[in-house]
């Protein structure tokens, strides 16, 4: 008999005892996340054997159907193998999959819709590199439990995760217990293992503010994304800087907290333009933002730029995105991809050379009205 067949035995007794046949929950999901659970925390080992289906069936009295569909899932995500004359064994579930000749980055945003406009560009600079890469979308909000984010992402099929702020804490835990290359964008979360890459926004800023300064622009507002993004607090930190470097009044109606969808944008411009003292120009913190209040705009009878200078963020429109073509502040998107690519590589590779904490410059890129 094995040295911790009695340590198995001990887990797996803890999974019986730990089931609630009258919860809402599917038996399989519970089996799989108690499993899972014991796995990571390493009450099953790697090598371990897991009794045959029938056993556990008997075991835990259910039924062999449910012992299947709970295995499979644990086996999608890697923590399971079925191996010719072992039955069903625990695999190392702190080591990645690195045989493919293609890289399988997962890319995980907190709403898929909000972050998807980021996407394009961050994909774009993901891909350079010696491999190709395969990148499943993973829409996860940032309050989904941990079973939840075990049960919905197969983890062991990924080579590494980048995830879009606000960082769904379950998944960077998860990945973290796997080793996977971990980079989060947007985000300066300081935990030790992960590479974080945001952009400075400060510079692209003050060039923004300062080309409407020169176009005799004085009340100049903000409209940035919600309040949990980590950067919101650096767009308004960057916002109120170069207002006062200008002498202008940051006046806190002029500072608007909406989302990054285009409705949010035509939102926030409609309540800016409800004010006693209008603002005469509007910075966004996306394009997609700025496109929305270019629409309200025209709805409302505003004539861009004379009546008032709208500017985006990103870009992540192309010329023909636009009724009007706007400046925007480019945030360096693609050179965010390539550096959390070449962080990905650095630990795939064994290397050490890739700083935790990365950042990119932002720009102002002016276009033909503002």
């Amino acid at each position: 008999m094995p040295a911790n067949a009695s340590q198995v035995k001990s887990a797996l007794d803890a999974v019986g005892r730990q089931l609630d046949r009258d919860a809402g929950e599917h038996l399989y999901r519970q089996i799989a996340a108690l499993l899972r659970r014991r796995v990571l925390d390493g009450a099953l080992r790697p090598g371990d054997a897991l009794p045959s289906q029938r056993e556990l069936s008997a075991l835990w009295s259910v039924a062999e159907v449910t012992i299947r569909r709970a295995l499979r899932d644990l086996a999608d995500e890697g923590l399971l193998e079925a191996r010719p004359g072992a039955g069903t064994v625990v695999t190392d579930a702190a080591a990645p999959r690195r045989d493919r000749a293609t890289l399988v980055i997962g890319l995980a945003f907190a709403d898929l819709v909000d972050g998807y406009p980021f996407s394009r560009p961050v994909s774009a600079g993901l891909r350079v590199g010696d491999r190709p890469v395969v990148m499943p979308m993973l829409d996860l909000p940032a309050d989904c439990t941990d079973d939840a984010v075990a049960r919905a992402l197969p983890l062991g099929h990924l080579d590494a995760m980048v995830m879009m702020s606000p960082v769904n804490l379950p998944l960077l835990a998860a990945s973290e217990a796997r080793r996977l290359p971990t980079v989060l964008l947007f985000s300066d979360l300081s935990d030790g293992y992960s590479h974080c890459i945001l952009p400075d926004y400060a510079n692209g800023v003050i060039e923004a503010v300062a080309h409407l300064v020169r176009q005799n622009r004085k009340r100049i507002a903000m409209v940035t994304a919600s309040a949990e993004r980590f950067s919101t607090g650096r767009w308004l930190s960057a916002y109120r800087a170069a207002l006062s470097a200008f002498r202008l009044e940051a006046r806190p109606d002029w500072m608007v907290q909406a989302g990054y969808a285009e409705r949010d944008g035509a939102h926030a411009l409609r309540e800016l333009m409800s004010l006693d003292q209008r603002p005469d120009a509007v910075l966004f913190a996306s394009d997609f933002m700025a496109r929305g209040g270019l629409l309200a705009a025209h709805e409302i009878g505003l004539k861009i730029p004379d009546d008032l200078a709208i500017i985006g963020a990103g870009p992540v429109l192309d010329a023909g995105g636009w009724t009007v073509p706007l400046a925007t502040i480019d945030l360096g998107l693609f050179d965010m991809g390539r550096l959390a690519r070449q962080a990905i590589d650095a630990v795939i590779d064994g290397r050490t050379d890739s700083p935790l904490r990365q950042s990119v410059t932002a720009r102002f890129c002016e276009g033909k009205t503002a």
